[in-house]
């Protein structure tokens, strides 16, 4: 998708690929924030960047040699491929994982509000602990997503916030004067019923997926799973703070197992909460990296969205890395939505697609090569 701005023209495109060309790699909010910058005078300023999910703020400001914070392994791809897509050397840009504060403060920090404003309000810590006395914090939304919340966390960290106008139904919070809390990262817990009666609690960071209770899928899920004596080598996909892998690893102890997630405090979490020897977690986006035909078992509650935006892309591309990930007499087990009818893309990718079990919001697909 093109972008032409001040007589520049960039090519923007969304990663993970999408097949439905009606969704862009911005937004009108993402403009908004890209004008107010440029009316700033940047080459004076340091630019630092949060949630930046496709690469669009970074790329078209590039020549200013933004710092952009990542927290996912898709983000750092799609900033990636956009400058590569621009001619622009990567080495104009430096990525610092979420979590880590930049070592000199920015003057302007552009932060895209995020779906989760638990995750917004970490963005918001990063924020101010990277600011002077004269930085401002841009942070852009879809008035259609305004919640008296966001100011609520705005306020808890900025002594300034004020609202812009709305344009193409978007809006900017101009946040100045950072309070510079020392306050300790929020941990959320959530407790797992194990089969035998007992239970443990597992903790998660702000943004990562069913914050304070088990997800009514995944629940549905576990109530369902059995695991075979064959099935020795499980993976365990888009694993959020771990709770399917934590449960597999109480009904088959001795399986080897992975657990994947896109989400870099998800992994994080999950890396806390699973401290078994056979039982190791991966940051990645893909599954492609394992073997071949390697795993016996391969579990999942797939996203069917990016930020506020519904797509079954990850999910469809899930399903075929599975297929080729999966042994020729293993299972994929996957939990959805009933109205996503994922049934249509298993059966292209395997040769017995059954319902092993439903209610009346979803269904568990039990999928097989045999």
């Amino acid at each position: 998708m093109k972008f032409i701005f001040q007589y520049k023209t960039f090519d923007i495109k969304r990663y993970p690929p999408t097949t439905n060309k009606t969704l862009l790699p911005w937004s009108a909010a993402d403009e908004m924030m890209i004008s107010k910058v440029l009316s700033e005078e940047p080459s004076k300023k340091r630019i630092l960047i949060i949630n930046d999910r496709f690469g669009f703020h970074t790329t078209v400001l590039a020549e200013f040699k933004p710092e952009t914070v990542v927290s996912r392994k898709s983000q750092e791809k799609g900033i990636s491929k956009n400058l590569e897509n621009n001619n622009i050397s990567p080495v104009l840009i430096k990525n610092i994982p979420l979590g880590e504060i930049p070592e000199e403060k920015a003057d302007i920090i552009l932060i895209r509000v995020p779906k989760s404003l638990d995750l917004f309000k970490t963005y918001l810590s990063v924020g101010a602990k990277s600011c002077h006395e004269n930085s401002q914090v841009l942070c852009g939304f879809m008035t259609r997503h305004f919640s008296k919340t966001m100011l609520e966390h705005a306020d808890h960290y900025f002594e300034s916030a004020e609202q812009t106008r709305a344009m193409k139904k978007a809006r900017l919070l101009i946040l100045k004067n950072a309070k510079g809390s020392a306050e300790k990262p929020e941990i959320y817990t959530t407790e797992l019923a194990l089969p035998d009666g007992t239970s443990v609690e597992l903790a998660h960071k702000p943004g990562v997926f069913s914050a304070g209770k088990p997800d009514i899928a995944t629940q549905f899920l576990l109530q369902n799973l059995k695991i075979t004596e064959s099935e020795q080598k499980i993976l365990d996909v888009g694993c959020g703070n771990g709770i399917i892998s934590r449960f597999a690893h109480h009904l088959k102890p001795d399986a080897e197992i992975h657990a994947v997630d896109d989400f870099l405090p998800a992994v994080e979490s999950a890396r806390a909460n699973l401290g078994f020897e056979n039982i190791t977690v991966h940051y990645s986006d893909t599954i492609s990296t394992f073997e071949k035909n390697y795993f016996d078992l391969i579990i999942t509650n797939p996203p069917f969205h990016i930020e506020h935006v519904n797509t079954t892309d990850v999910a469809v591309h899930l399903f075929k890395e599975a297929a080729e990930t999966l042994s020729e007499s293993g299972r994929f087990l996957c939990v959805a939505n009933r109205h996503l009818n994922y049934r249509t893309h298993l059966v292209k990718l395997f040769k017995s697609v059954n319902v092993l079990n439903e209610n009346e919001r979803f269904e568990i697909y039990e999928c097989r090569h045999v």
